[in-house]
């Protein structure tokens, strides 16, 4: 799918206000429209971001989206469609979102590429995702344990599953973790630790997240 230039440039502002998210306005509104396209396997949504002076344009977008849409013998289900509003207050001024979309549901959180992002733009939905999910492999690693695996291996499950689910997006995502949301998950990784599921060499989260920066640093 090509999406219209309103839509490029809308991205990109999203893109720049996630980077700048110190902002000198009295409040900022971010619309995100996640609607799912039966685009065979190589769409599955299509993320639309709106800076709060072109809200107006979103609906416009979305008519955009369903007119390529029956062009390629394709439908956009409003019903599974979800809006996602970003609001930050600055010196106590309250802001006024717009009216929803017809038939699309606003929501206070949604999950863009298996990252849970909230209406307040905060990393804890997402690690308390995580976090239950990845405490439901340690009943996977108890079995393997149980059947005689080695411990080499058992620590290379560890690595390829869990320390795996933790890593994805980090770069992404990171900046939007608290204090207490790093604790959880560095809790989490000693409490593998002491049942030896892996290494005692595995770094804490925010060494991970500084590995990652570096490495990701030398590619340019």
């Amino acid at each position: 799918m090509v999406p219209s230039d309103k839509t490029k440039q809308t991205c990109q502002l999203f893109e720049r206000t996630l980077k700048k998210y110190q902002l000198s306005v009295s409040y900022h509104i971010v619309y995100l429209i996640c609607s799912p396209v039966d685009y065979c396997r190589f769409f599955q949504k299509l993320h639309y971001y709106h800076q709060a002076a072109n809200s107006s344009s979103r609906l416009g977008e979305v008519s955009h989206v369903e007119a390529w849409a029956s062009t390629n013998n394709l439908s956009l289900n409003r019903t599974k469609s979800k809006e996602l509003i970003f609001i930050q207050e600055i010196s106590g001024q309250s802001s006024q979102p717009t009216q929803p979309c017809p038939n699309i549901e606003r929501v206070g959180c949604a999950e863009v590429l298996c990252i849970t992002l909230n209406d307040r733009l905060s990393a804890t939905d997402h690690v308390n995702n995580l976090l239950t999910s990845c405490s439901s492999l340690l009943y996977v690693m108890r079995v393997l344990r149980s059947h005689g695996i080695l411990t080499e291996s058992l620590h290379d499950v560890f690595r390829a599953t869990i320390l795996a689910k933790i890593t994805y997006c980090l770069l992404a995502w990171s900046g939007f973790c608290s204090a207490s949301d790093r604790a959880k998950l560095d809790s989490f990784l000693n409490r593998c630790k002491r049942l030896g599921f892996c290494d005692n060499t595995v770094p804490t989260t925010s060494d991970i997240l500084v590995m990652l920066t570096t490495h990701y640093l030398k590619q340019f």
